[in-house]
């Protein structure tokens, strides 16, 4: 999965999801952006948790450097397979979370949560 291939997931999966359409172009590219941040965030975490120190000291030292997304997404992919399919797992609960969350919203409200 690339960088642009993430967005892109995010976009359609999620985005489309939330109604976010009905932004400006700026709006939507900074909210796609935060929510693509998110995930990459929670699917960070899940992977430092399952590395040993060493693992850990050399991915922290790498991140210092405050690297691209872009790069920072090419280094996971080449050095940690599992990565992946953490960011998948990761794309996949923030979803199903988003919806149940609106869902729940809409049930409570009456108020149409996607419209």
């Amino acid at each position: 999965m690339t960088t642009q291939q993430f967005h892109t997931t995010i976009q359609d999966d999620i985005g489309s999801v939330l109604g976010y359409e009905h932004l400006d172009a700026k709006d939507q590219a900074g909210f796609i952006a935060q929510i693509g941040e998110t995930i990459l965030d929670s699917a960070l975490l899940r992977l430092v948790a399952g590395l040993n120190d060493e693992q850990s000291s050399a991915l922290a030292h790498y991140l210092e450097d405050e690297p691209t997304a872009e790069l920072l997404m090419k280094h996971l992919f080449d050095h940690y397979p599992q990565f992946e399919e953490l960011l998948t797992e990761e794309i996949i609960a923030f979803k199903e979370e988003t919806v149940a969350l609106f869902g729940s919203l809409e049930a409570d409200t009456g108020i149409p949560a996607m419209a």
